[in-house]
């Protein structure tokens, strides 16, 4: 068992994870349940369990979170860290009360909403800010590094 969980918790769920604190915050109801399904369907291998097999007690022998905890913790993780940071684009969008008309969330709404779920998080808005130490953003650089083309000059 613990062969197939570190290869399902080294190599399966980082590609499942990808990007999932931004992504899947924003996708169809219908893609986070495929991912989901994934996860579950590894379960079964790792334990060897049924498909009647209850998912929460799969999770609970293996010592897995599920995913959707899991992509949670990430989404209040990026959220504090966009709070960290005072001159991120983010960061302001993060203090915007949302408008939006559509049915999706963006990460900003559905942050907000997780935040307030956790009120254990209302008091880590006073957090230390993260100074950038470049005066100019590296989407703005314009040195290109300097490629050696003569190996013998710098052997000797």
């Amino acid at each position: 068992m613990t062969v197939l969980k570190t290869v399902y918790t080294g190599y399966v769920r980082p590609v499942l994870e990808y990007g999932s604190s931004a992504a899947l915050t924003t996708t169809a109801k219908s893609n986070q349940q495929k991912v989901e399904k994934v996860q579950n369907q590894s379960l079964r291998i790792i334990t060897g369990g049924l498909k009647s097999t209850p998912i929460l007690k799969m999770e609970t022998i293996t010592g897995l979170q599920s995913i959707e905890e899991r992509r949670e913790t990430k989404i209040l993780t990026q959220r504090q860290k966009y709070k960290a940071m005072p001159n991120c684009v983010l960061n302001r969008r993060l203090k915007d009360t949302n408008k939006g008309r559509l049915k999706r969330n963006s990460f900003c709404k559905y942050s907000r909403i997780l935040e307030s779920k956790n009120e254990e998080l209302t008091g880590l808005d006073s957090l230390e800010t993260v100074f950038h130490y470049s005066s100019v953003p590296p989407y703005e650089m314009h040195t290109l590094p300097k490629i050696v083309k003569e190996i013998e000059k710098y052997w000797r």
